[in-house]
Protein backbone atom coordinates (compact mmCIF):
# COMPACT_ATOMS: atom_id res chain seq x y z
CA UNK A 1 0.00 0.00 0.00
CA UNK A 2 3.23 2.85 0.71
CA UNK A 3 4.22 1.49 -3.17
CA UNK A 4 1.16 2.58 -4.23
CA UNK A 5 0.64 6.09 -2.59
CA UNK A 6 3.87 6.91 -3.63
CA UNK A 7 3.40 5.80 -6.94
CA UNK A 8 0.21 8.05 -7.43
CA UNK A 9 2.39 11.02 -5.46
CA UNK A 10 4.47 11.02 -7.98
CA UNK A 11 2.34 10.27 -10.97
CA UNK A 12 0.89 13.88 -9.33
CA UNK A 13 4.01 15.35 -9.28
CA UNK A 14 4.57 14.12 -12.95
CA UNK A 15 1.71 16.23 -14.55
CA UNK A 16 2.49 19.49 -12.20
CA UNK A 17 5.84 19.81 -13.58
CA UNK A 18 4.78 18.08 -17.47
CA UNK A 19 7.20 21.20 -18.72
CA UNK A 20 10.40 19.42 -17.19
CA UNK A 21 8.77 15.55 -17.75
CA UNK A 22 12.06 14.80 -19.75
CA UNK A 23 14.35 15.51 -16.69
CA UNK A 24 11.66 13.72 -14.84
CA UNK A 25 12.28 10.71 -17.23
CA UNK A 26 15.80 10.36 -17.65
CA UNK A 27 15.62 10.63 -13.64
CA UNK A 28 13.40 7.77 -13.57
CA UNK A 29 14.93 5.87 -15.99
CA UNK A 30 18.29 5.99 -14.29
CA UNK A 31 16.44 4.91 -10.61
CA UNK A 32 14.97 2.31 -12.59
CA UNK A 33 18.74 0.85 -14.23
CA UNK A 34 20.04 1.41 -10.78
CA UNK A 35 17.25 -0.21 -8.46
CA UNK A 36 16.86 -3.40 -11.31
CA UNK A 37 20.90 -4.08 -10.68
CA UNK A 38 21.03 -3.70 -6.92
CA UNK A 39 18.06 -5.84 -6.34
CA UNK A 40 19.14 -8.63 -9.11
CA UNK A 41 22.77 -9.16 -7.85
CA UNK A 42 22.34 -8.12 -4.15
CA UNK A 43 19.70 -10.43 -3.90
CA UNK A 44 21.49 -13.67 -5.49
CA UNK A 45 23.47 -13.93 -2.16
CA UNK A 46 20.66 -13.63 0.69
CA UNK A 47 20.51 -16.54 3.13
CA UNK A 48 17.37 -14.94 4.30
CA UNK A 49 13.89 -15.13 3.34
CA UNK A 50 12.93 -11.72 4.33
CA UNK A 51 15.79 -10.36 3.46
CA UNK A 52 15.81 -11.83 0.40
CA UNK A 53 11.92 -10.71 -1.12
CA UNK A 54 13.19 -7.20 0.92
CA UNK A 55 15.70 -7.12 -2.30
CA UNK A 56 13.45 -8.87 -4.55
CA UNK A 57 10.90 -5.99 -4.15
CA UNK A 58 13.40 -2.93 -4.65
CA UNK A 59 14.10 -4.99 -8.28
CA UNK A 60 10.37 -4.98 -8.85
CA UNK A 61 10.41 -1.20 -8.01
CA UNK A 62 12.98 -0.75 -10.96
CA UNK A 63 10.16 -2.47 -13.19
CA UNK A 64 7.82 0.69 -11.79
CA UNK A 65 10.20 3.14 -12.41
CA UNK A 66 10.69 2.17 -15.60
CA UNK A 67 6.89 1.94 -16.51
CA UNK A 68 6.61 5.63 -14.88
CA UNK A 69 9.80 7.08 -17.09
CA UNK A 70 8.03 6.90 -20.09
CA UNK A 71 4.86 8.47 -19.06
CA UNK A 72 2.58 7.14 -21.45
CA UNK A 73 -1.23 5.91 -21.28
CA UNK A 74 0.08 2.50 -21.80
CA UNK A 75 3.33 2.58 -19.66
CA UNK A 76 0.93 3.72 -16.74
CA UNK A 77 -1.64 1.13 -17.09
CA UNK A 78 0.99 -1.72 -17.18
CA UNK A 79 2.81 -0.03 -13.99
CA UNK A 80 -0.83 -0.08 -12.14
CA UNK A 81 -1.10 -3.90 -13.26
CA UNK A 82 2.30 -4.42 -12.14
CA UNK A 83 1.35 -2.87 -9.15
CA UNK A 84 -1.56 -4.80 -8.22
CA UNK A 85 0.10 -8.12 -9.40
CA UNK A 86 2.82 -7.62 -7.75
CA UNK A 87 0.68 -6.51 -4.35
CA UNK A 88 -1.91 -9.62 -4.22
CA UNK A 89 1.80 -11.77 -4.83
CA UNK A 90 3.81 -10.21 -2.20
CA UNK A 91 1.43 -10.37 0.27
CA UNK A 92 0.76 -14.14 -0.55
CA UNK A 93 4.90 -15.19 -0.28
CA UNK A 94 4.51 -12.78 3.46
CA UNK A 95 2.33 -14.56 4.67
CA UNK A 96 4.06 -18.06 3.52
CA UNK A 97 6.98 -16.71 5.25
CA UNK A 98 4.85 -15.77 8.32
CA UNK A 99 3.97 -19.08 8.79
CA UNK A 100 6.87 -20.35 8.04
CA UNK A 101 8.19 -18.35 11.08
CA UNK A 102 5.43 -20.51 13.40
CA UNK A 103 6.13 -23.86 11.88
CA UNK A 104 10.23 -23.19 12.41
CA UNK A 105 10.67 -22.57 16.33
CA UNK A 106 14.60 -23.08 16.43
CA UNK A 107 15.59 -20.00 14.04
CA UNK A 108 13.36 -16.44 14.57
CA UNK A 109 14.62 -15.79 10.62
CA UNK A 110 13.49 -18.41 7.69
CA UNK A 111 16.47 -18.99 6.11
CA UNK A 112 16.63 -20.70 2.42
CA UNK A 113 17.11 -23.82 4.56
CA UNK A 114 14.16 -23.58 5.88
CA UNK A 115 12.05 -24.37 2.92
CA UNK A 116 14.20 -27.89 2.48
CA UNK A 117 11.42 -30.47 1.75
CA UNK A 118 8.36 -28.17 2.72
CA UNK A 119 6.43 -29.99 -0.09
CA UNK A 120 6.87 -33.50 2.55
CA UNK A 121 5.75 -31.21 5.53
CA UNK A 122 2.63 -29.06 4.32
CA UNK A 123 2.30 -29.41 0.21
CA UNK A 124 -0.65 -27.15 0.07
CA UNK A 125 1.57 -24.15 1.72
CA UNK A 126 4.94 -25.69 -0.87
CA UNK A 127 2.26 -24.94 -4.01
CA UNK A 128 0.87 -21.89 -3.24
CA UNK A 129 4.72 -20.42 -2.03
CA UNK A 130 5.47 -21.85 -5.36
CA UNK A 131 3.19 -20.39 -7.58
CA UNK A 132 3.98 -16.67 -5.76
CA UNK A 133 7.55 -17.01 -6.62
CA UNK A 134 6.63 -18.06 -10.54
CA UNK A 135 4.19 -15.23 -10.74
CA UNK A 136 6.65 -12.95 -9.09
CA UNK A 137 9.39 -14.53 -11.35
CA UNK A 138 7.06 -13.78 -14.30
CA UNK A 139 6.59 -17.43 -15.28
CA UNK A 140 3.93 -17.84 -18.50
CA UNK A 141 0.83 -17.87 -17.81
CA UNK A 142 1.09 -16.23 -14.68
CA UNK A 143 -0.30 -13.00 -13.91
CA UNK A 144 3.06 -11.96 -13.14
CA UNK A 145 4.35 -12.41 -16.73
CA UNK A 146 1.48 -10.38 -18.37
CA UNK A 147 2.39 -7.77 -16.12
CA UNK A 148 6.18 -7.57 -16.93
CA UNK A 149 5.24 -8.16 -20.53
CA UNK A 150 3.00 -4.87 -20.07
CA UNK A 151 6.08 -2.47 -18.87
CA UNK A 152 8.63 -4.26 -21.60
CA UNK A 153 6.59 -3.44 -24.34
CA UNK A 154 5.79 -0.11 -22.82
CA UNK A 155 9.37 0.60 -23.18
CA UNK A 156 9.90 -0.97 -26.65
CA UNK A 157 6.77 1.16 -28.01
CA UNK A 158 8.74 4.36 -26.67
CA UNK A 159 11.90 3.63 -28.38
CA UNK A 160 13.74 2.44 -25.83
CA UNK A 161 15.39 -0.94 -27.00
CA UNK A 162 18.30 -1.20 -25.53
CA UNK A 163 16.80 -0.35 -21.64
CA UNK A 164 14.28 -2.67 -22.58
CA UNK A 165 16.54 -5.18 -23.29
CA UNK A 166 18.78 -4.69 -20.45
CA UNK A 167 16.05 -5.05 -18.16
CA UNK A 168 14.70 -8.42 -19.84
CA UNK A 169 18.23 -9.85 -18.86
CA UNK A 170 17.91 -8.46 -15.45
CA UNK A 171 14.62 -10.48 -15.05
CA UNK A 172 16.18 -13.64 -16.05
CA UNK A 173 19.05 -13.11 -13.43
CA UNK A 174 16.31 -12.28 -11.32
CA UNK A 175 14.29 -15.54 -11.91
CA UNK A 176 17.57 -17.36 -10.79
CA UNK A 177 16.46 -16.97 -6.95
CA UNK A 178 12.98 -17.70 -7.43
CA UNK A 179 13.93 -20.74 -8.94
CA UNK A 180 16.42 -21.71 -6.58
CA UNK A 181 13.28 -21.24 -4.00
CA UNK A 182 11.50 -23.71 -5.72
CA UNK A 183 13.94 -26.03 -6.25
CA UNK A 184 14.92 -25.94 -2.20
CA UNK A 185 11.53 -26.73 -1.78
CA UNK A 186 10.85 -29.71 -4.08
CA UNK A 187 13.73 -31.26 -4.60
CA UNK A 188 16.03 -31.19 -1.65
CA UNK A 189 15.52 -33.50 1.37
CA UNK A 190 15.41 -32.42 4.59
CA UNK A 191 18.12 -33.24 7.41
CA UNK A 192 15.36 -34.52 9.54
CA UNK A 193 14.43 -38.31 9.04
Amino acid sequence: MPKISVLVLLLRVFVILNETSEIWCFIFLFCSIFSVIIGAFVTLKQKRLKKLLAYSGINHVGYILLGLSFFTVDSISSVFLYMLVYMITGVCAWGVISMLNRVDAVSSTPTVGSLTGLVKINPLLAFIFSFCLFSLAGIPPLLGFYAKLGIFQAALNSGFFVMGSFIILTSVVSTFYYIRLIKSIYFENTSIN
